[in-house]
């Protein structure tokens, strides 16, 4: 048996290095002219070296005189890719033979408007590619073109994950900033209209935050598709059931000519969803251990208009204006039943019927400057103002031990927000450096105002917890510089960003000025094309995160009976440091490694106020690792996407006095397939499985979820019909911290079937979408 496995293993080290050697062997070269039909060399003509069996990419280069010489062609047998716009393509196969050079001799191309009869050998077009650690995602020319919606496009982009209401994430780095045409959006109403078939490409931004915005770790740039039309429009329905209904309808038009571009849309969107809450509750104390729970169902019902205008004025070759305004108007009702009960040395049950009202006004307008003297500069400069107000009147009959209260709640919470930002880039010098710069001004204040009363004795409530009055306004200017430089194979780009952060606080007449802050943010990575199937790309950011408005406030909001949520007005900003390894192999293979230290990190920690929990913010130091590894396959059928990312958690937090360190390591598995039944049919299906996990204090059970639905093309593809379905997980996990023990179930949309139709004729997308208020607007 020995002699026969030694045998064994003799012969697959010879057939080993027979096939190195046979490789080496049928190394070759080709070379020739490429000529039109007058005889003469075609200038910049692009020839690329195929291979025969799935017509992938093996080498290729462009050639300025139309002679071109192609060398180390390591396959047998291969085909010859000529191509030049404007020509019709044209393919050689060639074999190998005994001679280390072949002479392709003179290769005429024809004019398309030529009719040749001829075999056409489909080229692959990348799905991604990485180019100074960002990723490009190809989305005209492959059938995401075709999903339903931008989130579900980046169901394909390695590390993104999307959340049951279409939330984005970039997986370990948070919520994305996102632009469009590297304009930041001023609502996310205008990401859920923008349609993929509208979109070329979608980049996913690692070193740009010096440029932007410091205080995201990512950035999404979605670029859409140029059109010249004078007059189009479109037509968007999509209808939800889950248990209820919820119906959106958006029309958008545009206009456009040599001097003036309009845009218009409108989206209204009407309909109620259910949502059911499970906690259970415990705090230990030196004296006593308090026992709670609460169940709750909830039902929210909510109509909403968005409305969207621009105008974008060319003065001239060199100058252009625009002026945008953006509207969303909501109007919602939430009743919830509640059934809570506290166990210490009196148990009692406490019923609550709540009513809630909310009406919210937002509106956005918006001033941009553009001046363009050349090819290699630009200024722009983004003037903003922003305004919303939020009215709540909520209502709660409680029952508790027979005895019956009327609490009732009237609050006010009113943002205006200020901003001016101006951005600089140009090519300097005989090196061709490109070199951006800019500054930014915002000015936030956010006034809130509660009134909380209660018209029948109660014994469980103090008003004047709830009772409070306060004013935050909070100043910041930033300034920052970039350079990037490409040297052969090798891109390197470096930045900094400056702010100087002034806030002040005013509770119940009380001033309170913090410190003001001044920080820099570096940038730093260098990118090296190895070759056409291999790219590396390292990166260094130091980045903020601000907290919520909310988060920062004193005051105290009122949840259920045995839940209070109380704001933090000492929350420090969270700075991170990240550290990420990229790279992308045979194009459709792509690996990130990140490394993140997060000091000041803001988590939801828990206390207690007696028998009642109490959510408030703190900060804490933390260090994350995480990998993130996809691949994509894609043919004229098929094309399918698979993407695995793994995070562990390095900190360290308190419970009953002892040390807690968390020791699971986060899995989630994800994968999106859509396939082309025959033309104009597809089928999508795509799934996401993720694994128990700990997060700061919180941890989460095991989730998964699916979707699978059919879309059919009419009138040469300017009709859309589409039916999905979508099954969610539930939010389920356990917390421990300080004194506090928690068990947390919440169910919301836990099925959903959708039925969408989309008509469109001649319609273009507005494509300069500005804001210098996007992060003041997450906060809010």
């Amino acid at each position: 048996m020995k002699k026969k496995l030694k045998k064994l293993y003799k012969l697959t080290l010879i057939l080993f290095f027979q096939i190195i050697f046979v490789n080496s062997v049928f190394s070759q070269t080709i070379k020739g002219i490429v000529i039109d039909s007058l005889n003469n060399p075609i200038p910049f003509v692009n020839v690329i070296v195929l291979n025969k069996n799935d017509s992938s990419f093996i080498d290729g280069n462009n050639f300025p005189d139309g002679k071109f010489i192609i060398s180390e062609i390591n396959k047998k047998d291969f085909i010859v890719r000529i191509a030049l716009l404007g020509y019709v393509d044209n393919y050689i196969s060639v074999k190998a033979n005994i001679k280390d050079t072949i002479n392709l001799g003179k290769i005429k191309l024809q004019q398309k408007n030529y009719q040749i009869n001829e075999v056409v050998v489909s080229e692959k077009i990348p799905l991604m590619k990485v180019n100074n650690g960002n990723l490009t995602i190809n989305v005209n020319s492959t059938p995401l073109k075709n999903e339903e919606s931008v989130a579900d496009i980046l169901k394909n982009a390695p590390g993104v994950i999307t959340s049951i209401n279409g939330g984005i994430e970039v997986f370990g780095k948070g919520k994305p900033l996102i632009l469009i045409n590297g304009k930041k959006i001023s609502s996310e109403s205008q990401l859920q209209m923008l349609k993929p078939s509208e979109i070329k490409n979608i980049e996913i931004l690692q070193n740009s935050m010096s440029k932007y915005d410091a205080s995201y770790k990512s950035i999404i740039n979605i670029i859409t598709n140029t059109k010249n039309i004078s007059l189009g429009g479109l037509l968007y329905n999509m209808l939800q059931y889950s248990e209820l209904w919820v119906n959106n309808t958006t029309v958008s038009l545009n206009q456009n000519n040599n001097k003036l571009s309009q845009y218009l849309s409108y989206s209204y969107t009407t309909g109620k969803i259910n949502s059911f809450e499970n906690s259970k509750n415990s705090i230990n104390t030196s004296s006593v251990l308090y026992m709670s729970s609460f169940d709750s169902k909830t039902i929210d019902a909510n109509k909403t208009h968005d409305l969207f205008y621009a105008c974008d004025y060319k003065l001239n070759k060199l100058n252009n204006i625009g002026v945008q305004w953006a509207g969303n108007f909501n109007n919602s009702v939430s009743n919830s039943d509640l059934l809570s009960s506290i166990n210490s040395y009196t148990n009692y049950d406490i019923q609550n019927k709540i009513n809630q009202k909310n009406n919210k006004i937002n509106n956005s307008i918006d001033l941009n400057y553009t001046y363009a003297p050349d090819s290699t500069s630009q200024l722009m400069v983004i003037a903003d103002y922003s305004q919303y107000r939020d009215k709540n009147n909520m209502t709660n009959n409680e029952l508790v031990q027979e005895k019956e209260s009327l609490l009732s709640n009237l609050g006010k919470i009113n943002y205006n927000i200020y901003s001016f930002q101006a951005d600089y880039s140009r090519l300097i010098g005989r090196k061709s450096i490109l070199m951006s710069f800019g500054l930014k001004y915002s000015s936030v204040k956010n006034n809130n105002d509660n009134i909380f009363t209660t018209f029948k004795d109660s014994i469980t409530y103090n008003d004047s917890i709830f009772n409070n009055n306060s004013l935050q306004h909070e100043e910041i200017g930033a300034a920052y510089l970039t350079l990037s430089k490409e040297i052969k194979k090798i891109k390197l780009s470096t930045g900094i960003r400056t702010e100087y952060n002034k806030r002040s606080l005013r509770i119940n007449n009380i001033n309170n000025t913090l410190s003001p802050q001044v920080y820099l943010f570096p940038t730093f990575s260098v990118n090296y094309n190895v070759n056409d199937s291999l790219n590396l790309s390292l990166t260094y950011t130091k980045s903020i995160n601000r907290a919520g408005f909310q988060a920062t406030s004193q005051e105290f909001i009122y949840v259920n009976p045995v839940l209070y949520i109380q704001g933090n007005p000492y929350l420090k900003n969270t700075i991170s440091n990240n550290l990420s390894l990229t790279i992308l192999a045979m194009q459709f293979i792509y690996l990130e490694l990140n490394y993140s230290e997060e000091n000041n990190y803001s988590a939801m920690g828990f206390f207690n106020n007696d028998s009642i929990v109490v959510a408030k913010y703190i900060n804490y130091n933390r260090q994350k690792l995480y990998a993130s590894l996809s691949a994509n396959v894609r043919n004229d059928r098929l094309s399918t996407n698979f993407g695995i990312n793994i995070s562990k958690l390095l900190s360290s937090y308190v419970y009953l006095n002892e040390k807690q360190t968390p020791q699971k390591i986060g899995l989630t598995l994800s994968t999106t397939n859509i396939i082309t039944i025959k033309d104009g049919l597809e089928f999508y299906f795509s799934a996401q499985y993720n694994s128990p996990i700990e997060e700061d204090f919180y941890r989460f059970k095991s989730s998964y979820s699916t979707d699978l639905g059919l879309r059919k093309y009419f009138l040469k593809k300017s009709l859309r019909i589409a039916i999905y379905a979508k099954i969610n997980p539930s939010e389920r996990y356990e917390v421990q911290y300080n004194n506090v023990s928690i068990s947390h179930k919440y169910l919301k949309n836990t099925y959903m079937i959708y039925l969408t139709a989309l008509y469109k004729f001649n319609f273009k997308n507005w494509e300069k979408y500005y804001s210098s208020q996007s992060e003041e607007k997450r906060r809010m």
